[in-house]
């Protein structure tokens, strides 16, 4: 199916009628008001959902206003399941069901659509998933989750965020495949996040390793340059354990010597465009402050020395590595059919 994107914006219409197009464009799942006590304050905001018949994600900008979830709505407004928003910007305060919460920016909070909420939230920004009830419930093994907060200072909230911020960036050319793919990891992942008392199974750990490697390589490609890239820096990037960091590279021997080969093979790329820097600077670029030990590795991976590197380019038909950079991505990439 199609993917099929939806935008309207309280900008679209003229000041004086926002307000009211905002309140009736949110009426299926809120009642919208004003915070505090100054009721003639203009609320406005802009929503674009997209939805393929399987992932229905949207993102969400607005001034401050507050968002009430009556019973009177849950048993007239026929929606049902959970609603995961990550807090991009701005705060909120308020009551899911009998529950006090307090949601800061980079937190992310679950809303059950079958219960009673009320909150008064501060102008922001947020990334919001649908996930069908009973496909939650079950993964999860409970259905008390109305209210539940990920703090962004939690590794899971980590992971979920890129995920969510990347599944946001490729949803328009998403197949109804990868959708239920995508939805089931998220959903695997928030049962991961939940503690101890609903342990990951082994290809759900699977799940969470593959996302922490993708996250962890797109981070190292970026910053290969920077003298701080390590492995405890990445630890401490992405809040995850050692030992998790430890089986998300295993196959390839480790995050550390993910780091230098990639250093390396960046310094020979440069050397071998003969930019008229010397071989201590490139070096030195590439988080080698020991030419000595630069030299050795240098030789050690490519057989030559970087001298030897120097306008000459790489051969294409070499992939010495391959087989290290195998990753058990087939077994949780699709549900059998």
């Amino acid at each position: 199916m199609t993917t099929v994107e939806v935008v309207f914006s309280s900008r679209a219409v003229e000041s004086s009628l926002r307000s009211d197009y905002w309140r009736e464009m949110m009426q299926p799942v809120f009642d919208i008001g004003v915070p505090g006590e100054n009721r003639n304050r203009v609320i406005e905001g802009e929503f674009c959902s997209r939805s393929n018949g399987e992932l229905l994600i949207g993102r969400t900008t607005f001034s401050a206003q507050s968002f009430v979830r009556s019973r009177r709505k849950v048993q007239t407004a026929g929606l049902d399941g959970y609603v995961l928003q990550l807090f991009v910007v701005g705060s909120m305060r308020g009551n899911a069901g009998e529950c006090t919460v307090h949601v800061r920016p980079g937190d992310l909070y679950i809303l059950d659509l079958g219960r009673v909420c009320e909150s008064q939230s501060s102008a922001g920004a947020r990334l919001t998933m649908m996930i069908e009830r009973r496909r939650l419930e079950q993964l999860v093994g409970r259905a008390d989750l109305h209210g539940i907060i990920f703090r962004r200072e939690q590794p899971i909230n980590r992971l979920l965020t890129d995920f969510l911020t990347e599944l946001w960036n490729v949803s328009l050319g998403l197949s109804y495949a990868d959708s239920m793919a995508a939805v089931d990891v998220v959903s695997r992942l928030f049962k991961g996040g939940l503690g101890d008392c609903t342990p990951l199974l082994s290809q759900e750990w699977d799940i969470a390793l593959t996302t922490v490697r993708s996250n962890t390589l797109r981070y190292i490609d970026a910053h290969l340059t920077q003298p701080e890239l390590s492995v405890e820096f990445i630890l401490r990037r992405f809040g995850v354990s050692r030992a998790a960091l430890y089986r998300a590279f295993e196959l390839d021997g480790g995050v550390a010597r993910v780091i230098r080969e990639k250093r390396l093979n960046a310094a020979r790329a440069l050397l071998s465009h003969a930019t008229g820097q010397s071989i201590a600077q490139v070096a030195y670029t590439y988080g080698f402050t020991n030419q000595s030990q630069f030299f050795k590795a240098f030789r050690r991976q490519f057989g030559m020395a970087p001298s030897d590197a120097i306008g000459t380019e790489p051969s294409r038909n070499t992939a010495s590595t391959i087989g290290r950079l195998a990753f058990p991505f087939s077994a949780t990439a699709h549900p059998e059919s």
